[in-house]
């Protein structure tokens, strides 16, 4: 796994072995557009198998995962 940034995006690839689940924080993304495997996630993430997300007090996104490839783009609230 790893992140850059990009610009003001921050870009993601999380790998979650086979035969376990991991929940991804994403900070500041609680009300951004966040896309993963090239898709806009949704509040019911239609679409992307194996994804739930739920919101934190932080403002932060939480994203429960099940094993897989993941690449994540987002602007995270705040960047400057």
């Amino acid at each position: 796994s790893s992140w850059r940034w990009h610009g003001r995006q921050l870009v993601l690839d999380i790998v979650i072995p086979p035969a376990s689940s991991g929940r991804m924080m994403l900070p500041g993304a609680a009300h951004q557009i966040v896309r993963c495997n090239g898709r806009t996630l949704s509040s019911r993430v239609e679409g992307i198998r194996g994804i739930k997300r739920e919101v934190a007090e932080t403002g932060s996104l939480a994203l429960h995962a099940a094993a897989g490839s993941y690449h994540l783009v987002y602007t995270p609230q705040g960047a400057a």
